[in-house]
């Protein structure tokens, strides 16, 4: 934990990033993954909630960025953001990875109609998301998905198809919730989905 670092540049000589490498680095804003890089841990950036740059060097042969996005190519599944990641709507992200936005300070966002899954926590404890735009694609929210955050609306498209456990708990300033009136594909809502959620 590094509580003044602001900006880092990682040296090509590492070849792989563990689980929690800058957690709780608060004050990072700005970040460069070396093309050398090929295997990036876990909860990278967890409580990281300055964090506003993050790229990865032409020529990695496992990752890239866009709009401010760690995206892992072959996989199209977006790996981390921050508060102002853009998500790409060109087709290379199809999946929103486990806890890619994890305690992040971004505000709203928008998931792109390419996307149909949304990862275990990964807009978990985002407290100051107040808005999602859910893509015509997603079909599956994850375990805890969008716990506690800060989100008073939530429209559901057709395709979606499973909402498991604890997406949206704790989210106590969602009221409204919208689903499809043409919505064949919905199979499931697991517990506690909307746990203390405050639903009119």
């Amino acid at each position: 934990r590094c509580e003044n670092l602001v900006s880092v540049t990682i040296p090509d000589s590492v070849t792989e990033i563990g689980n929690c490498a800058f957690m709780s680095c608060q004050s990072l804003k700005s970040i460069t993954i070396p093309k050398s890089v090929t295997k990036i841990g876990g909860s990278l950036f967890r409580h990281c909630t300055a964090l506003e740059n993050i790229s990865v060097e032409e020529g990695n042969p496992v990752y890239h960025s866009d709009g401010n996005c760690i995206i892992e190519t072959a996989t199209k599944t977006l790996v981390f953001g921050c508060k102002t990641s853009a998500i790409p709507d060109d087709g290379s992200v199809t999946k929103i990875g486990d806890d890619a936005f994890f305690f992040s300070s971004v505000e709203s966002i928008v998931i792109p109609d390419t996307v149909t899954e949304i990862g275990n926590l990964a807009f978990a404890k985002c407290e100051n998301l107040t808005e999602v735009s859910l893509g015509s694609s997603v079909e599956i929210i994850e375990e805890s998905a969008f716990l506690s955050t800060a989100l008073t609306h939530v429209v559901f498209p057709a395709s979606i198809r499973e909402i498991r456990d604890g997406a949206f708990s704790g989210c106590t300033a969602l009221k409204y919730i919208t689903f499809s009136d043409n919505a064949p594909d919905l199979e499931k809502i697991e517990f506690y989905a909307f746990r203390r959620c405050a639903i009119e």
